[in-house]
Order: C-alpha cells, then structure tokens, then sequence
C-alpha cells in the first residue's frame, strides 16, 4: 500500500470519526435540551446558538488543514469552498452548491449524517433538527468576515424529497482592529 493511500485512508477514518461523534454527542444533547426547553422555536434557536458557537470554533481547524485554495479576492468562491468544505468534512454532507442570485446560494444534499438515527416524536413536529448545521455555517463564516442567514428549506426528517440549505449573504464584515493600549 503506497503512502498516499495510507494518508487518504487515515484522513477519511478521521472525518468519519468526526461524523460519528457529533451525532451522536448531538443526539444526546437534544435529548437533555428538549427535557429543559418546552418551546419549540426556543428550542429551535437555542439549536442554532450551539451550532454557531462551534463554527466560530471549526474555522481554525479547517485552515489548518485546508490551506491551500482560499483566495480571499473572490468572495463567492470563497463562500463556496469555505461552505462545501465545512459541511464535507466535519459534516459528512457531500452536497451540490448553487448560487441563485447574487446573495443568495444553496446547498442541496440526499443525506443528512446527523439525522440518521433519528425518530422525532410528533410532540417535536415543529424542531427543526438539523438546525445546528445552520448555526455551525453562521458561526464559521461570521469569523471569515461574512455575515449570512441560513435555513433549511427542505428537510427529508420532514418528508422532503431532498435537503436543501438556502443562505443568504446579509453583508462583508469589516475587519477592526482593537488597539490594546488604550
């Protein structure tokens, strides 16, 4: 077996390691939440909160080891790498992106890894389960400088034929610089 091999074989042990964990850990910790939160739309947003907690967390480690291919003068395809890398490799979610307008794309998929295992009783009908994919890419672009919205469209928990993701780009955040001397 060539080294190549044995690095594309341990880097996709890795990522289905990373996709396991989260499921699961996530399954569990919507158990707990929907046990102290009755609310579906609390619930819902608390869902995003966590996602978007851990994608302002995850951009580091995606730079770290997807350097190459992000160039930062073309903000569309930097949208698009960032988001179909993210998703693929901490996700699992292997999906098609589209850009329908100038500020609005989406991200089309047949599975959803974090809801694989999942039966939502009829008392969590309105939960919008895979919400914390959206707070995940909100968290992780805001920290690329980019402000978006994102929610799913169509979900197959729902009886969707597919998931679609729509995000749409709200504005560039500026950077700013804090003097720490003041």
């Amino acid at each position: 077996m060539s080294k190549k091999t044995r690095n594309d074989n341990a880097l996709l042990e890795r990522k289905q390691i990373k996709v396991e964990l989260l499921t699961f850990t996530y399954g569990t910790l919507l158990v707990r939440l929907t046990k102290d939160i009755k609310d579906i739309n609390e619930l819902n947003t608390k869902i995003e909160l966590i996602g978007y907690d851990i994608g302002k967390r995850l951009i580091d480690d995606l730079i770290d080891d997807y350097p190459r291919g992000l160039d930062p003068s073309d903000q569309n395809k930097l949208m698009e790498k960032l988001i179909c890398q993210l998703t693929q490799y901490y996700l699992g979610i292997i999906g098609k992106y589209n850009q329908t307008s100038e500020k609005e794309f989406h991200l089309t998929f047949p599975e959803n890894p974090i809801s694989s295992y999942v039966e939502l009783p009829e008392s969590l009908e309105g939960l919008c389960y895979p919400n914390i994919i959206c707070g995940i890419l909100r968290g992780m672009m805001e920290i690329s400088g980019f402000e978006i919205q994102c929610e799913f469209v169509k979900d197959k928990m729902k009886g969707d034929d597919i998931n679609d993701l729509k995000i749409t780009l709200v504005k560039l955040i500026e950077e700013r610089f804090i003097d720490d001397e003041d």
